[in-house]
C-alpha cells in the first residue's frame, strides 16, 4: 500500500503546472515572471500601484529573491521602476513588451485552467480552495516546523 504525502503530491502538482506553463511560453519569460506580469496588470486594472513589497507578499518570497527577479525583468525590458530614488519606493510598471507577454499568456492560462479542472465539480473546487487556504493560514504562523 502506497503512503501518500501532501508535500510530495503538492510538489508533483507544482512541477506539472510549471512545465505546462513553461511549454506555453516563449523563451522571453519564466513562469514566475509571467505571474508577476499578470499580477501587475490585474492590480493596475483595479487602480492599484505596485511596489516590490507587493510582489514579495504576492509570491511569498524574500526581498532578495524578489529583487533578483525584478532586476532580471527590468534588464529584459518587461517592467520599469519609476518614481522615487529609493528602489523600494519605486512603482513597478509594465513596459509594452511586458504587456504583450501578459496578453498572449492570459488566453493560454484560461485554457490551461479549463483543462486542469475537467471533471471537477464546482463543489469539489470550492472545497479544494477552502483546504488550500486553510493550509496557507496554518503555515503562515511559522510555527509548523
Amino acid at each position: 500500500m502506497e503512503i501518500k504525502s501532501i508535500f510530495l503530491e503538492l510538489k508533483k502538482l507544482t512541477n506539472i503546472i510549471k512545465r505546462q506553463i513553461d511549454n506555453s511560453l516563449d523563451n522571453k519569460v519564466t513562469h514566475t515572471q509571467i505571474f508577476i506580469l499578470c499580477y501587475i496588470k490585474n492590480k493596475n486594472d483595479q487602480g492599484f500601484k505596485i511596489y516590490s513589497k507587493d510582489i514579495e507578499k504576492f509570491l511569498q518570497n524574500r526581498r532578495s529573491t524578489v529583487w533578483e527577479i525584478l532586476n532580471t525583468m527590468e534588464k529584459s525590458s518587461l517592467i520599469k521602476r519609476v518614481g522615487a530614488n529609493d528602489l523600494k519606493l519605486r512603482e513597478i510598471v509594465l513596459t509594452k513588451m511586458g504587456l504583450e507577454c501578459v496578453l498572449k499568456f492570459q488566453n493560454k492560462l484560461l485554457k490551461m485552467e479549463n483543462d486542469m479542472f475537467k471533471g471537477i465539480s464546482d463543489l469539489e473546487l470550492k472545497n479544494f480552495y477552502f483546504v488550500i487556504e486553510k493550509i496557507e493560514r496554518n503555515l503562515e504562523d511559522d510555527k509548523v516546523i
